[in-house]
């Protein structure tokens, strides 16, 4: 009773895109966890996200390296630099809505 276990394409493979946009629900369900809750997270901001933002919405430590993750799984994290009052300089991160959309 051998049965073969297909695995799903990885996220941002040629192979995920020509069968299924990388938003999919079955795409991102192989996500580990973290990164996982961060591109949701992402997904459903209504603006940009500091790291600070995202550190006090999801409680994660440091996102940039998951942000750094998704980015080389091919989902397109956009981000644009802010400057705050005091002339400190950050990022803030968004999921690029083009993309989003199928209109690439």
């Amino acid at each position: 009773m051998n049965k073969a276990i297909k695995k799903a394409p990885a996220p941002g493979s040629q192979e995920a895109r020509e069968k299924k946009h990388i938003f999919d629900k079955d795409i991102i369900s192989f996500l580990p966890k973290q990164e996982r809750r961060l591109l949701i997270h992402l997904l459903r901001s209504t603006r940009p996200q500091s790291v600070t933002d995202i550190v006090r919405a999801l409680g994660q430590s440091d996102p940039r390296g998951h942000i750094s993750s998704l980015r080389r799984r091919g989902y397109p994290i956009g981000d644009v630099w802010c400057k705050s009052n005091d002339g400190v300089r950050f990022k803030r991160y968004f999921v690029r809505k083009e993309v989003e959309d199928g209109r690439e």
